[in-house]
């Protein structure tokens, strides 16, 4: 039988993903961003990639759990699905912040 804390988070995966969905749905029916639709864009990138990164880190589990070998990791210079994923969030984070800076200044620039 599995751990009860590794069962538990297996079985939340699909409502994880599900309140991703819901949080997809209210950005779009509420947001104001057309046709550009970038909180929608940044949110999806970053809660699929966060999720993506969690399911990663789960099936490692699973596999010590069951004693199973590991993945291999890919050799230097080969793409890495998880290191990519971190760039995704990395991204994400900093073009939001840059344009949450813009958005903050804008109201100075028209004013002075």
């Amino acid at each position: 039988m599995l751990p009860q804390d590794l069962m538990y988070a297996i079985l939340r995966l699909p409502d994880e993903q599900a309140q991703i969905e819901s949080r997809l749905w209210g950005i779009d029916e509420y947001n104001e961003d057309f046709p550009f639709h970038t909180e929608f864009f940044w949110v999806r990138q970053r809660d699929y990639a966060e999720l993506s990164l969690h399911v990663t880190a789960l099936a490692k589990r699973l596999r010590a759990y069951a004693k199973l070998p590991p993945v291999a990791e890919p050799k230097p210079g080969e793409w890495h699905r998880d290191q990519e994923l971190n760039d995704i969030i990395k991204r994400t984070d900093d073009a939001r912040e840059a344009h949450e800076r813009r958005v903050a200044m804008s109201p100075m620039l028209s004013s002075g």
